[in-house]
């Protein structure tokens, strides 16, 4: 008759895992130790579900089987795991064709966007230097880093560009932390859809924590800002991009596929000013055109290009003003 009972909590547990879904292993900021510092965010495609479940369930088993009432709601912390990020190197070539090795941490395996600032130190050299890490999925990227006496702090804010008519599908945000031994982590995060299929949807999420951080008996208070936006748009189609000169008129136009527009344009002798010409469809297939104008005080036009998981970033094209004689 135990054994049954047992089995039969069980199976309920089970139950009801598979309906809390997110909020099993969720978990606040202020569940992560004092001392680790907030450094952004990673967003994954799926829900990266890191609570112990069969942990809480051995040391939770005798409650169970003399009647005892359970609730899981996150709030069980030693059961909620964390994952780690791998430091790896890639080996970057500069436009003057010299080579140098840049480190970065990667949730290997996880699919998603990342927008983090770590800090790095160069196993080889021992150097330590901050380092803004983000996915081409993040448009608008904003870093700014505060120091004072015995604070520190960042700021970080992002914009991720979903193709719009594709938000059904789920996308969570995830807090990545860093430790005092250099290891950087994500814990599992909220998940967020919307039914708003329209052009110009948002949702942003903002996540603020502090952390007192003691070195040589100096303690220093350390702030993060994360601010993440998600927004709807409308995928562009085509590129026209038109060059005018001093009386508006129209000196050349030049229609491309957004994969196709060249990383480098050179201006005409007569070039005073571009008009770059978006051409979209929304999710019903209404045709659509945006405008956007880029003087000499601009030293690059952008638009926005389809990648992955219709996942739109901002692409950038070089204006060669100086190269006009």
């Amino acid at each position: 008759m135990m054994k049954n009972k047992i089995i039969c909590i069980i199976l309920a547990i089970v139950t009801m895992v598979g309906f809390t879904g997110c909020q099993l292993a969720h978990e606040d900021l202020a569940q992560a130790k004092i001392n680790d510092r907030l450094i952004g965010v990673f967003v994954s495609y799926e829900y990266i579900d890191l609570f112990d479940f069969e942990g809480y369930l051995n040391d939770n088993i005798g409650k169970l089987a003399n009647g005892g009432e359970i609730k899981i709601d996150g709030t069980d912390n030693q059961y909620n795991d964390r994952l780690y990020a791998t430091l790896v190197d890639e080996e970057i070539t500069t436009t003057d064709g010299e080579k140098h090795t840049n480190y970065k941490y990667v949730f290997e395996g996880v699919d998603g966007i990342s927008m983090f600032s770590p800090t790095i130190i160069d196993p080889v050299t021992g150097d330590s230097y901050s380092s803004s890490s983000s996915h081409n999925g993040i448009s608008d990227l904003k870093y700014h880093v505060n120091v004072g006496d015995n604070e520190k702090g960042i700021e970080l804010e992002g914009t991720i560009y979903i193709a719009s008519g594709a938000m059904s599908k789920t996308l969570f945000t995830n807090p990545v932390y860093q430790s005092n031994d250099g290891k950087v982590y994500l814990l599992s995060g909220q998940g967020f859809s919307s039914d708003n299929l329209d052009e110009g949807e948002l949702f942003t999420n903002t996540m603020e924590d502090s952390a007192s951080i003691t070195d040589n008996k100096i303690t220093t208070t350390y702030t993060a800002s994360i601010k993440l936006s998600i927004a709807t748009i409308n995928p562009t189609e085509k590129i026209a991009i038109y060059q005018m000169d001093s009386e508006n008129n129209i000196i050349t136009k030049n229609e491309y596929l957004p994969e196709k527009v060249p990383e480098e344009i050179l201006p005409d002798k007569s070039c005073e000013y571009f008009i770059v010409e978006s051409h979209k469809k929304t999710f019903n297939g209404e045709k659509q055109v945006e405008r956007q104008l880029f003087s000499k005080k601009d030293d690059s036009l952008y638009y926005l290009k389809k990648g992955a998981k219709n996942v739109l970033y901002k692409t950038f094209s070089t204006i060669l003003w100086e190269d006009l004689t």
